[in-house]
């Protein structure tokens, strides 16, 4: 029989920078400041016709990753994988557009699978009906919930006919009636030969689905045979690990992503001689040509000093028309002769876990304490040692190396919390719409409502905290004794999860363990040590808006 997908040695590695800088100077430099992460490794395979393959794995393993090569959203670093049809990924609202209603992403799905307008019009209604998401197929898809998208997106992918059908944990955030539905639909699939790839954290829907079980166990692929084997092995390794103390689950997985990680300059380590010898001799015509390359720099440089206006001289060789307005304008001049005034008049935050704010110049008077992330006017740069900062219309001083007045970037993130929900543990996964719905409750109105409460808790600043520790859930109370906050303790912050903060977050403080994400109604507060997030909602938001 002809094998419907075939891996062979398929690996996808990510570089990954302390800082966005290094990436720059990485295209210049011979020493290369990237550390290597595999996030999948020397994977080997072969899927026939008409099976079924389950994906298991804990968070972190690669089976997005995988969802995605097989997809084809992304390609493999190396290795070779062959296809026999078109593919299709179902996962929650993958290539749906959140500006777009539902009946556009429709048309928009259909014509990007190579449909014709009349093909698209006689599938529509039985697209629609399998979704039933009712009046909403109208409405923008940012508008939907997590059940909703993986409604719409299961209906378009099924309904298109693919060969090759990847569905990565959508039907995780259904209900019963959707996923039964659902599951006759997959059996249909199976009965007319079509070949599924079942990524789940549900081991009793990969035993009913799955006639072949892959386990991939951080970007290695552990174990691939019969169902029933695999499993029984999986959950051996759930229950041994599940049985490990805090500490012990910790350091397990810093050794397990250690062996993912890599430094470019050791990935030639193991290389033949003859290998290192030709590396060796690249490093040293690079370093030569970086030299030249500076060297030239130089002569220009030193060349330009001898005339009276060196940018009026160029532009008489070459119109360059910002030369032209540099050598005319005296006040960009000043800008450029004194740098330091950048730091004057901005929006500073603080980059620190905890700030201290002074009230006198020789930062002996301590006032108040502000956390990562606060916001204060800088009015003046003094000395390199410390800001003049006005907080709550008082001036204060700050220590220098405690405040940042450059942020990642200016726009808010798009991340939603279906994008992010890799990093929980259950029951947050399956139930994060029901924890996220007690924002601006009230004290009485969470107690009453939510099982399990083990503790109350009590800040100086008059804060209370319901912590529900069973969950690893604790929200936050403000003076009205309304939740503002929720903190979601034990999350997986894998080199996964910190790759994506470092791409979306607004600000990063100076040890590289406390990240902002801020979308448009909340703030997501990251500590990497504590394994912690704070989700904050927004003083702008409008009531009755929810993450769902």
């Amino acid at each position: 029989m002809k094998p419907k997908v075939t891996l062979k040695n398929v690996s996808k590695k990510y570089s990954l920078y302390r800082k966005k800088s290094d990436k720059l100077l990485d295209v210049f430099s011979a020493n290369k400041r990237s550390k290597n992460f595999f996030a999948l490794k020397n994977v080997s395979l072969e899927v026939f016709e008409g099976e079924t393959i389950g994906v298991v794995g804990i968070n972190g393993s690669g089976k997005s990753t995988l969802s995605s090569i097989l997809a084809q959203v992304i390609p493999p670093s190396s290795g070779e994988i062959i296809i026999d049809g078109q593919p299709s990924l179902i996962a929650i609202s993958a290539g749906l557009n959140n500006n777009l209603s539902g009946l556009e992403n429709i048309e928009l799905k259909c014509l990007m699978l190579g449909l014709s307008k009349e093909e698209i019009k006689a599938l529509k209604p039985e697209i629609i009906e399998f979704a039933d998401i009712g009046d909403f197929i109208d409405q923008p898809v940012k508008n939907y919930s997590s059940g909703m998208k993986s409604r719409l997106g299961f209906a378009i992918s099924v309904y298109t006919h693919p060969d090759l059908l990847i569905v990565d944990e959508a039907l995780s955030v259904g209900d019963q009636t959707f996923y039964d539905k659902c599951l006759v639909k997959i059996n249909e699939f199976k009965a007319q030969g079509k070949t599924i790839f079942f990524i789940s954290h549900s081991i009793s829907q990969i035993s009913k689905m799955a006639d072949r079980v892959m386990w991939l166990h951080f970007g290695e692929l552990k174990k691939f045979g019969e169902a029933k084997e695999v499993i029984k092995e999986y959950q051996e390794f759930i229950k041994w690990f599940n049985q490990k103390s805090k500490i012990e689950k910790k350091e397990y997985k810093q050794q397990m992503l250690s062996s993912q990680s890599q430094n470019s300059d050791q990935e030639g380590f193991n290389n033949s001689r003859s290998n290192k010898y030709e590396k060796k001799s690249l490093s040293g015509f690079l370093f030569y040509l970086q030299l030249m390359v500076v060297m030239a720099g130089l002569f220009i440089s030193g060349t330009l000093l001898f005339f009276e206006d060196p940018f009026k001289k160029i532009n008489n060789y070459i119109s360059i028309p910002f030369v032209s307005q540099l050598s005319s304008d005296n006040s960009k001049e000043e800008v450029l002769k004194e740098p330091s005034s950048e730091k004057i008049g901005r929006t500073g935050y603080i980059q620190v876990e905890n700030a201290v704010l002074y009230k006198d110049e020789k930062l002996t008077d301590k006032q108040i304490v502000l956390p990562f992330s606060t916001e204060v006017f800088v009015q003046e740069f003094i000395e390199e040692d410390y800001y003049k900062v006005l907080y709550e219309s008082e001036n204060y001083y700050v220590k220098a190396d405690a405040l940042t007045t450059e942020i990642n970037s200016s726009e808010l993130s798009t991340l939603s919390f279906e994008d992010q929900l890799f990093v929980f543990n259950e029951p947050v996964v399956s139930s994060y719409s029901y924890f996220t719905a007690f924002f601006d409750s009230s004290y009485d109105e969470i107690v009453n409502s939510l099982r399990g409460l083990t503790d109350e808790e009590e800040n100086q600043d008059g804060n209370r905290y319901l912590v529900y520790g069973y969950d690893n859930v604790t929200y936050r109370l403000n003076n009205d004794n309304v939740s503002d906050a929720i903190i979601f303790n034990e999350i997986n912050l894998d080199n996964e999860a910190v790759q994506l903060l470092k791409e979306e977050a607004k600000l990063i403080s100076d040890s590289e363990e406390l990240y902002l994400v801020e979308t448009e109604q909340y703030n997501w507060y990251y500590d990497l040590e504590k394994n912690e997030l704070l989700l904050e909602k927004k003083n702008s938001t409008e009531e009755g808006d929810q993450i769902d």
